[in-house]
Parts: structure tokens; sequence; C-alpha cells
């Protein structure tokens, strides 16, 4: 009988760590940047299957910089379905909306909503803030463009894992900063801030995955333009003065994470400005419960069904 203490970690997870760390997928200084992208497409293509949803579309999207490739999710050939955006995670510098194929396929089932996913410019060719700027341009566009696409500019969401939950959490700052109302932000292991006095970056940046310095380090490097970018708030919204008037929030943690507590640490600042907010911690697993697509597509379900509820209302 397990009496209490730190809750152990998953068998799955730590099988996928061993090899993980054997196979050095996020070794770069062994591989270049393109050959970990391949890398790290190769594993979650393996690891994920592609449930059916009722139709596909691939088009691309006039931004104000440049035009933005996404990939529309019907549930269902229902018409004033409620859109998600969905910005993928991969620490700004790897992803893309064919990594993860298989979480908008379940998020658009789960919620029975139009699930637009977002293929945003990656560093470092294409420097801070230039993903906010494509994400933000993809909510505009799908504010402006909902009935086209036979979704409701009433019932707008964003969602997003890891840097797509810090996309997700800026792009909905953006929005009421711009008059656009969104209903909800579900934030999935989201980077807020890089906190290295936090306990769980402290017990947990080494040996769970998500290793400080690489990538995370890494990506902020690949990502920023100069120190500066590290206090604007469009990249770590956890320090924004004003988090009043923003969208219902549901924000999911990982246990052996090492960006837990700055997750939170956002989710209760989010609750102290007003903003109804879901938060629960996921035990027993590392950042973006890699490892385990079971416990994955569970939590894509519980976030999909909590958004469907919100997105009703």
């Amino acid at each position: 009988m397990y009496l209490g203490g730190k809750i152990p970690l998953d068998p799955e997870v730590r099988k996928f760590l061993d090899y993980f760390y054997k196979a050095n997928i996020l070794d770069f200084t062994k591989y270049s940047l393109p050959e970990v992208r391949e890398k790290l497409n190769k594993l979650l293509a393996e690891s994920t299957i592609k449930e059916p949803v009722y139709k596909v579309e691939d088009r691309k999207i006039r931004g104000s910089e440049s035009e933005i490739p996404v990939r529309i999710y019907y549930p269902n050939s229902e018409k004033e379905l409620p859109i998600v955006l969905h910005f993928h995670g991969g620490a700004w510098i790897l992803g893309s909306i064919e990594t993860e194929d298989s979480i908008s396929r379940i998020l658009a089932n789960s919620c029975n909503c139009i699930v637009v996913s977002v293929d945003y410019r990656l560093a470092p060719e294409n420097k801070f803030p230039a993903a906010v700027t494509d994400c933000f341009d993809s909510v505009k566009w799908a504010y402006e463009n909902a009935d086209k696409i036979g979704g409701n500019k009433d019932k707008l969401a964003v969602f997003g894992i890891s840097a797509g939950g810090n996309l997700a959490a800026v792009t909905s700052i953006l929005a009421r900063d711009n008059g656009i109302k969104l209903k909800a932000q579900a934030l999935v292991v989201p980077f807020v801030y890089l906190d290295l006095a936090s306990k769980s970056m402290n017990e947990y940046r080494k040996g769970y995955f998500l290793d400080i310095n690489v990538p995370v380090d890494y990506g902020i490097k690949m990502y920023i333009r100069d120190e500066r970018d590290l206090y604007n708030p469009m990249f770590v919204p956890l320090i924004a003065e004003d988090l009043t008037n923003l969208p219902q929030a549901i924000v999911v943690t990982a246990e052996f994470d090492p960006l837990r507590d700055q997750g939170e640490a956002y989710a209760n600042r989010l609750m102290e400005a007003g903003v109804p907010t879901l938060s629960f911690r996921v035990n027993g697993m590392v950042h973006g419960f890699l490892g385990s697509p079971r416990v994955s597509r569970l939590v894509t379900i519980m976030v999909g069904s909590a958004l469907k509820d919100i997105l009703r209302g």
C-alpha cells in the first residue's frame, strides 16, 4: 500500500526515458537542428495513433507578415461549431502541424469543435515575436472568417502544449487588448517564465525529458532576439501586469516537469485576477506526457470535454 510521499514516475514513462536518453534525440551538440527536427518528427509519428475525423482541410491564410499554413479539422458536418486554435509545442524551434496531428483529431472529436492547427514560423529562422504574430493573426483570421469555415466567431478558444501553451496564453492577452473576445484558453504544460529557483526546476531539470540547457535554454536562445526579450510579457506572460478580463482558463501541469511550478503560478495569478480557472496536475508524468500516449490522449479528451462545456455556454 502506498502511504504518501512523492508519487513514483509512471513505469511506461520510465521505459520511454531510458530509450530517449540512449538515443540522444535532442543532442544539439551531436546533431544539427534539421536533424533533430527529423528525429523528433519520426519519434512522434511512431508513438501516436490518428483517430478518424469527419474532414481535414489544408490551406494557407494571409497573415500580417506572411502566409500561414493551417490544417482545419471538422468533427462533423454541423454549422456554427465552436473554433479552437491549436498551437503546437516544440520550444519554438521544433514541431509542426504534423507532430500534433493526433492531438488535433482527439481535440476536435472530444470538444465537438472545429480545430484550426497553426504552422507558425519557427526560430531561429524567424525570431520572437514571429511566432506570436502568426498565432495572433490566426486568431484574427478565425474571428473574421468563422462563418466561411462553418464556425461561430463568438465561440473561439485557444489551445497549446508547452511552447504552444505559451503562445495560447500570450494570444489570449493580445486578443483581449485588440477587442477579440475569446471564450477559453487551454494551456497544457505551458512555458510562462523561466524560474531557475523554483522547486520543480531544481528537482526535474535533468533526466526527465525536458532538460534545462537542452532543449529549453537552446530553444530560448534560438527564439529571442536578445536578453531584453526575457522580460517581455509577450514571451513570459507570468510577468504581465494585467491579467484581468482574460478568457476562462484550463491549466494542466505534469508532476515531473521542470515547468510545473511556473504553470501553476500562472494559474494562481489568473485566479487572483478574477479569471475562472481550472488547474490540475497529472502525477507520475513528465513534460508533455511524453512516453505515455494513453495519458496524453486522456488529458486531451479531458481538456476537450471541458472546452466543449465552456464553449457551449
